[in-house]
């Protein structure tokens, strides 16, 4: 009976150890990208490039986690650029602003030792994908929260 127990308990931290760090991961992308829209940034983000929008990205999440998230545990950040028509019309036609599909990994470590026995590895990712977009060129896609897929490693 005490090996049930045992296995139930470890089962149970496990299962809040993967719901605090899908949680964590989500919160840190979702307010970095929040204060990218809301702090007026998008329309200079236009030309810079795809690195530098991934290490300000990096540095957020990580300064939104508050410490509960290292720089180690995002596991790949991917910045994916595609033009949508901006709601400023120029002279010359509808301006064109970027939008991008940021895609972060997030790899967890287990807490026990089950998962590394049974799974045989010792951690777990998690995807998150959000949409950043100018807001008032396109609400749809700046509102779009893909939902997230997560896979041991």
């Amino acid at each position: 009976m005490l090996p049930v127990v045992i296995t139930a308990a470890m089962m149970a931290i496990e299962l809040a150890n993967i719901g605090l760090s899908i949680h964590r991961g989500r919160t840190a992308l979702q307010q970095t990208v929040t204060q990218l829209r809301e702090g007026g940034v998008l329309p200079r983000l236009a030309g810079v490039s795809d690195a530098q929008l991934e290490l300000r990205l990096r540095q957020g999440m990580l300064a939104a986690a508050d410490g509960k998230l290292r720089p180690a545990q995002i596991a790949s950040l991917a910045i994916e650029r595609f033009p949508v028509p901006g709601s400023v019309a120029a002279p010359a036609g509808p301006q064109w602003m970027p939008a991008w599909r940021v895609t972060v990994d997030v790899r967890q470590a287990f807490v026990t030792v089950l998962p590394r026995l049974v799974i045989g590895n010792g951690a777990f990712r998690y995807r998150h994908q959000q949409w950043l977009a100018d807001p008032q060129g396109d609400a749809d896609a700046a509102a779009t929260q893909a939902p997230g897929s997560m896979k041991t490693t």
